[in-house]
């Protein structure tokens, strides 16, 4: 345990030094109190006012706890632009970023699943074969792309279906979007194609498709569809 000394005046090394441990000196002069550290530097301790800042004696190295902190600190000379702009464009060796990263847009995103739709109709003649010229309509809810037509019968046999498609108004025979390609069984229960050279194949929500039944033999239903790769 320290023990504690007083002079008159300020203390010198000399004054610390007992064999009964580290001593506290007291300036009764200036009522001020005084210890040193292990590097023999004096410092004032205590007292009412407290040490006033360029009031400490010695070296900045020799005080330990200090020096400790500053050593802690960083060299802003050292930093990077980011770290004082905090933008992702001042980052070095990142990764290249897809247009949708700053976009947002869906279409932006590449690899995204392609929805399929399905829009058709079926003609029916109750046991016998559906009266040619028959003509079924339906509006399109989605927009999208034709890749494929399909038909389908009850057995084999021949049939023939042309498709029609307006922008929001009943189509007519003049709409035609299948070409030459029409989907067309022949001695068949089942066909399709998915070329479509000549078919007109983009769709826009609020289409109107018609299906006419422009032929058919043997078969006593038949039923058209044409597939539709969705805008998602």
């Amino acid at each position: 345990m320290a023990n504690v000394r007083s002079k008159s005046g300020t203390p010198i090394e000399d004054d610390f030094k007992s064999s009964d441990g580290t001593p506290i000196v007291i300036d009764i002069t200036a009522q001020e109190a005084f210890a040193i550290d292990d590097a023999n530097v004096i410092f004032q301790i205590g007292g009412a006012g407290g040490v006033a800042w360029g009031g400490i004696s010695g070296t900045l190295s020799a005080q330990l706890d200090l020096q400790g902190e500053l050593d802690l600190k960083a060299d802003i000379t050292s930093l990077a632009t980011v770290a004082t702009t905090g933008a992702y464009s001042d980052l070095s060796g990142t990764p290249s970023l897809a247009a949708v990263a700053t976009s947002g847009a869906y279409s932006d995103l590449t690899g995204t699943p392609t929805a399929k739709r399905i829009v058709g109709m079926t003609f029916d003649g109750g046991g016998s074969p559906p009266t040619a010229g028959s003509v079924g309509y339906l509006v399109c809810g989605f927009t999208g792309v034709i890749d494929q037509w399909a038909i389908v019968a009850d057995a084999p046999g021949s049939a023939v279906v042309d498709v029609w498609k307006a922008a929001g108004s009943i189509p007519t025979n003049a709409n035609t979007i299948a070409g030459t390609e029409k989907p067309t069984l022949s001695s068949q229960q089942l066909n399709s194609d998915t070329s479509l050279s000549t078919w007109t194949t983009p769709v826009t929500t609020g289409d109107v498709f018609a299906f006419e039944l422009e032929s058919v033999a043997t078969c006593t239903r038949v039923t058209c569809e044409v597939r539709i790769a969705e805008t998602l």
